[in-house]
Parts: structure tokens; C-alpha cells; sequence
């Protein structure tokens, strides 16, 4: 599925999931041109379909606060996406240790997280499928210092207009960093 990739003290961390065997890799890497990856965890998954919440697993969201890296998985429960949230740190590699014991978002997929240091929270864009089985682009937010793993701290951004067309799937969102800006998005 759809790698994800983060930087944090100048080392690039890549979350890939394979459809193959339902597991989750991660690989790191200090090359600037980001062509030489080397397999954490032995190469051996980080998490599979035997640790994670649900059997399926699919795309990942990451983003780092401090040196905790959190995670927004999207699974499969009852044959429609949702997302569950988990932590860890990048040492240890164990996400399901606190993986979130239900869903966060339901009807909800390929995500991206943001961490947001000038506001202490997390941003959330994701393809939500609860509009007539059609993907659209919807986006969330949460305070860091609430628990994270459960729903109802995350609340629709009010001011991100649900991005939709009649007919028409809309998934895979990114967020694109601009740091000279300070868009109103919570």
C-alpha cells in the first residue's frame, strides 16, 4: 500500500504496509537522495495481522511529537475501512502494545497526520467513505493532550470544507507543509 514517510532527527523513517501478508515494515535511512533504506526491526514487521486490531492491515499516518511516533492505521472491520490509533517510540517498535481498543474514525481511510507544535495538536486528513459508498476528503483534528485513542477526541475541523463530487471517489489526501502561512484549519 501507500509507503509513508517522516523525518525526524535527520533520519527519514518509512511505514509500508503489504497487502501480501497483512504486516507493517518500517525502513530508515540518513541519504539525502533517500535511495538506501535499511529494514528496522531485523526486518521483520513491526506489526501484523496477528498484533493489529483487525486482520486487514492497510495505509498508515504518522507524525512525531517529541520522539513518540503516532500513528493513524486504517484497517478493515466488517469489510469497511476505519481508523485506529496507536504510539510508539521509534526504539521500541511496539505499536500494538497501545493501540487504541476501538476505532477512532469509522467509514474512514487513507490518511495523513500532522503534527501542529504552534497549536498542540494533530491534524487529520483522511478519505471518508460514508457519503452514498463514495470516497471524499474530510479532515479531523485532536489536542495533544488529550487520549488520542479514543473517538471522541477527534473532532471534525470546522473550518476544511469536505472535499466532494457527486459520483466521484476522492481518497488519498496529503498535507502539504507551508510554514511561511498559517491557514485556519482548527
Amino acid at each position: 500500500n501507500f509507503p509513508e514517510v517522516v523525518k525526524y532527527q535527520n533520519v527519514y523513517y518509512m511505514f509500508l504496509s503489504s497487502k501480501t501478508n497483512d504486516s507493517l515494515f518500517v525502513y530508515a535511512t540518513t541519504d539525502t537522495n533517500r535511495t538506501n533504506w535499511e529494514a528496522l526491526n531485523g526486518g521483520n514487521p513491526v506489526m501484523t495481522s496477528a498484533t493489529a486490531p483487525q486482520p486487514t492491515i492497510l495505509n498508515t499516518g504518522i507524525a512525531v511529537k517529541d520522539s513518540t511516533f503516532h500513528m493513524v492505521l486504517e484497517t478493515k472491520i466488517s469489510g469497511s475501512e476505519a481508523l485506529y490509533y496507536s504510539h510508539s517510540t521509534i526504539t521500541a517498535l511496539n505499536w500494538a502494545a497501545n493501540m487504541s481498543a476501538s476505532p477512532i474514525i469509522l467509514l474512514a481511510g487513507n490518511s495523513d497526520l500532522k503534527y501542529l507544535p504552534n497549536r498542540n495538536a494533530f491534524f487529520l486528513v483522511t478519505g471518508d467513505i460514508s457519503i452514498n459508498s463514495k470516497w471524499h476528503i474530510d479532515a479531523f483534528y485532536a489536542s495533544a493532550d488529550s487520549n488520542l485513542s479514543l473517538s471522541a477526541s477527534w473532532v471534525k475541523a470546522p473550518a476544511f470544507p469536505i472535499i466532494y463530487q457527486e459520483g466521484i471517489h476522492m481518497a488519498d489526501p496529503f498535507i502539504v507543509e507551508t510554514p511561511q502561512k498559517n491557514h485556519r484549519l482548527l
